[in-house]
């Protein structure tokens, strides 16, 4: 698992691992609720996807399918068109699962995307 926002932001919070029973599982879990969370006004999906395929690429596993599960709060506002990123790791067989954050506010703000559920569908996934 990892996390990041904008161009060279992205670090990994749990490095792969095989969780095969209770234990392995809670420190999983403690890694991921320890790492603290950031709002940042870039977003990077382009630069979040290309991150993921390099991680994936270097993997000692070996899985049954290769999946990229990306969220966020807002569109790709920095580095690269988030289309052809999304359409690189398509062509590397990795399939990419979207979950839009959609956030209440006034809708006014510099980073509110009416249907950004719309957004992850069609550029995105």
């Amino acid at each position: 698992m990892w996390n990041g926002a904008g161009i060279g932001e992205q670090y990994v919070v749990a490095d792969w691992q095989v969780i095969d029973g209770p234990e392995t599982a809670a420190s999983f879990a403690s890694k991921i609720a320890e790492s603290p969370l950031r709002q940042v006004q870039r977003t990077s999906i382009a630069a979040a996807l290309a991150f993921s395929v390099a991680h994936i690429e270097k993997s000692i596993f070996n899985g049954l399918q290769r999946v990229i599960d990306m969220s966020g709060d807002g569109p790709n506002n920095q580095g690269g068109l988030v289309t052809s990123a999304r359409d690189d790791v398509i062509a590397n067989g990795i399939t990419i699962n979207g979950l839009s954050l959609m956030l209440k506010g006034t809708g006014n703000g510099w980073y509110h995307m009416l249907n950004l559920d719309h957004y992850y569908e069609d550029c995105v996934i």
